[in-house]
């Protein structure tokens, strides 16, 4: 049976049956051990952001071409008079698969040929999962360098 008492410079202990007492300094013994605690904690982070840089790696450096923009279904007029898209309705409207992207201030629209449409598909979400990697690095890097600060506050004297 272990009975502390809890005193404002020390704490004493009290262990089985012998009732060994143990003074030690509060103070002392508290900031070593929640140092060493803290900082066990830290390192640990750090690793495992470190993990997740190394997968981010294989995304960012892949050879894989990539282009900017995005594929969608528009659904327009045709322009012809006698046609049923003329009534504007959505569902009479011609559907036609695009790609959208930004340049220059405006945003482009190219229509896709059927036949390069999965082509187009891959190039995009490889520029997606580029760019959502990229936000990510940054993100990681951002708390990497905080996490840094703090064991670097925790090891000094």
């Amino acid at each position: 049976m272990s009975i502390f008492f809890d005193f404002s410079y020390f704490t004493v202990y009290f262990f089985g049956k012998t009732n060994t007492v143990i003074y030690m300094d509060k103070i002392k013994l508290s900031q070593i051990k929640l140092s060493q605690i803290k900082l066990s904690k830290m390192r640990q982070e750090f690793g495992l952001l470190l993990r997740e840089l190394i997968k981010l790696r294989k995304v960012v450096l892949s050879r894989n071409v990539f282009m900017k923009g995005r594929v969608y279904e528009l659904r327009r007029k045709c322009g012809k008079s006698y046609c049923g898209c003329a009534g504007g309705k959505k569902a009479d409207l011609h559907p036609a698969m695009v790609i959208s992207w930004f340049e220059d201030g405006k945003t482009k629209l190219r229509t896709v040929p059927p036949s390069q449409l999965s082509r187009f598909k891959t190039l995009t979400e490889r520029y997606k999962k580029f760019r959502l990697a990229r936000a990510r690095f940054v993100e990681l890097s951002a708390t990497i360098l905080r996490l840094i600060d703090r064991i670097e506050e925790q090891r000094r004297e």
